[in-house]
């Protein structure tokens, strides 16, 4: 199974934060720090509004004040960053009528991937799914839905996978 690095491991300062977003700023949250000076391994918070952070983060949102950059590219209405971000999202997402093979065939071909179905047997066999692959994700365990939205998100090999409130 391929091994995902963690924000801290990549070689640049993956994720700046110069400023948190309105919101975000006034709720307890900390930056877990890396070696790496303006890195950020992590964030981290136990607020309410951490969704906020999360969209501007992704770049769907922007921030109040400061900025926001993630690989070195500003976050903010940049769609050539998105396609290097993979998100499992809080929130269900997955269509019940849809098999897990065809949830996670229909974010491979969102992301617009030449080679989809090799794409997605690979995503499908790194969670461990391709027993339960054929099946409506409607049966899927809530562990298991979990898991084909991690597919999902992996599914066009992104340098980054955001999860937001993954357990």
């Amino acid at each position: 199974m391929k091994r995902y690095a963690l924000l801290a491991a990549l070689p640049l300062a993956a994720l700046t934060i110069s400023a948190l977003p309105a919101g975000a700023a006034k709720t307890p949250a900390a930056a877990v720090r890396s070696a790496n000076p303006g890195a950020v391994e992590a964030v981290v918070s136990a607020a309410r509004r951490h969704g906020v952070l999360t969209r501007v983060v992704r770049g769907v949102a922007p921030a109040s004040t400061g900025a926001v950059t993630v690989l070195g590219e500003p976050a903010w209405r940049n769609p050539s960053l998105y396609r290097r971000l993979g998100l499992v999202p809080e929130r269900e997402s997955v269509y019940g009528s849809l098999s897990g093979y065809e949830f996670v065939r229909l974010n491979a071909r969102l992301q617009g991937l030449a080679a989809p179905e090799d794409a997605v047997r690979r995503a499908i066999r790194e969670v461990d799914l391709e027993e339960a692959a054929n099946r409506p994700t409607g049966g899927y365990s809530k562990g298991m839905k979990q898991r084909i939205k991690v597919a999902a998100a992996l599914v066009h090999d992104p340098t980054i996978l955001l999860l937001d409130e993954p357990f």
